[in-house]
């Protein structure tokens, strides 16, 4: 994969009064490299795996400060809480950053006003105690050369990821695509512009900051998706829909094990399906995904390698109800929508209901596809290897339909259907092709 694939890209999600020539604006920030920086000298293996040789460069600098050395311990891996916070300030220039910091306490107003996500109260408590360690941090990172650095070693994989998502962001109607969120969210984006900052210092994940949101992707539908989730964790669900949910996950064996799951093992907010859901809707609305790749992704979302369970029960219920709904731009009350639909499962029954959603996509192949097309791994006692198939295979055609030129989700896309769909495979294995059928179970 292209050094550029590990840019990582922010929207500027920050409310104002919608304006009817939405656009996508693509830049960079200082700032927001700065503190993803942060998460590649960590000692967090989520986050340094790709950024080693950093680390041996930049921490026995830092341990050699005595002043930066305790700021920085303080902050190491804590980049995205930091950004997140650093965020609602509107200077990304390091210069402009820091001057401002020189003003605490003004600098922390604007912060504190600016925070709409209640799980980084405890993250801006810290900075308040700590507004003078993250000057250092900053002022340090500049004497340093870091922006030298950043400028020599990684501007031109910026520039190459800038351009691709600008052809990238060609596939997604702006427009449209701003007036589906503010239905959703019942605020709007600041004169139209959703800006995207290309980053240099992180991996390609997806979280929130705090009137941004990260994600890289290469295509328009994956970068819609991860743009629609993230601008939309806006979407604090009221206090008694929180408590809904909690109830639900109380009283229902099969959602309480998809509750703890999400929210407990991944740590998630309490929004999560509702953002998941909402999300998926606008981008099949605006036909930026096929039903059933959405249908997909929402049965192994959050798969836990401790349980060997996935899905999201909550969001896809609520994902159907807004589709026959017939939901359009400026005419919901999303908060009201979802009290009506957690009050109709009071009353149970939400595996029966997210299984009838999902039934779709429901069948089980039982294997593993490369992005080119080869099987990677066939598991015993599945529809797949029963029907002969095996690692190594290069799919050729799937029920007819010839594979050449489409990427590994459309394949999938063909591989799925309902429990006792028939496949009809015909693979290439080593210099001849091999006709083979199964059916989904």
């Amino acid at each position: 994969m292209a050094r550029w694939m590990s840019m990582v890209l922010v929207l500027v999600v920050s409310l104002a009064v919608y304006a009817d020539d939405a656009r996508f604006d693509v830049a960079y920030s200082e700032k927001l490299d700065a503190a993803t920086f942060l998460n590649a000298i960590s000692d967090e293996p989520r986050f340094n795996g790709s950024w080693e040789e950093l680390r041996k460069v930049w921490r026995p600098r830092i341990e050699a400060d005595h002043e930066a050395a305790p700021a920085f311990g303080r902050w190491l891996g804590r980049g995205i809480q930091l950004g997140y916070l650093l965020s609602v300030l509107p200077e990304d220039d390091l210069d402009d950053v820091i001057a401002r910091l020189e003003k605490p306490e003004e600098a922390l107003a604007a912060i504190e006003q600016g925070i709409d996500e209640p799980a980084y109260q405890m993250v801006f408590r810290d900075l308040k105690a700590d507004m003078e360690g993250v000057r250092t941090i900053l002022a340090f990172l500049k004497k340093e050369g870091f922006l030298e650095m950043r400028a020599k070693d990684h501007q031109p994989t910026l520039d190459a990821a800038r351009a691709v998502l600008e052809e990238t962001l060609k596939g997604i109607d702006a427009e449209q695509f701003a007036a589906w969120l503010e239905a959703f969210t019942g605020r709007a984006v600041p004169e139209g512009r959703m800006r995207i900052y290309v980053l240099a210092f992180s991996k390609p994940l997806s979280f929130q900051l705090a009137g941004f949101a990260i994600g890289w992707s290469g295509d328009h539908e994956g970068m819609a998706r991860i743009l629609a989730h993230e601008f939309l964790h806006k979407l604090n669900p009221s206090a008694e829909n929180v408590a809904s949910m909690e109830r639900l996950a109380g009283k229902d064996a099969f959602y309480g094990e998809a509750f703890e799951r999400i929210y407990g093992e991944f740590h998630e907010g309490r929004e999560e399906e509702i953002v998941e859901a909402s999300a998926r809707f606008v981008i099949q609305a605006m036909g930026l995904i096929t039903p059933v790749r959405n249908l997909r992704s929402m049965k192994f979302e959050f798969f836990s390698e401790k349980t060997r369970t996935g899905g999201v029960p909550l969001a896809a219920i609520l994902f159907e109800e807004l589709s026959k709904a017939h939901v359009v731009p400026g005419e919901l009350d999303y908060d009201a929508f979802i009290e009506k639909v957690l009050e109709g499962l009071e009353a149970g029954g939400i595996e029966e209901r997210y299984k009838q959603v999902i039934r779709p996509v429901a069948g089980t192949a039982g294997m593993v596809l490369r992005e080119d097309g080869t099987v990677e791994r066939v598991f015993e006692g599945y529809p797949a290897a029963e029907g002969s198939l095996q690692a190594g295979d290069a799919l050729v055609e799937v029920n007819a339909a010839r594979v050449a030129g489409l990427n590994r989700e459309d394949v999938l896309d063909l591989l799925a259907g309902e429990p006792g769909t028939p496949i009809n495979l015909l693979v290439r294995r080593s210099a001849e092709e091999v006709r083979l059928q199964f059916k989904l179970r």
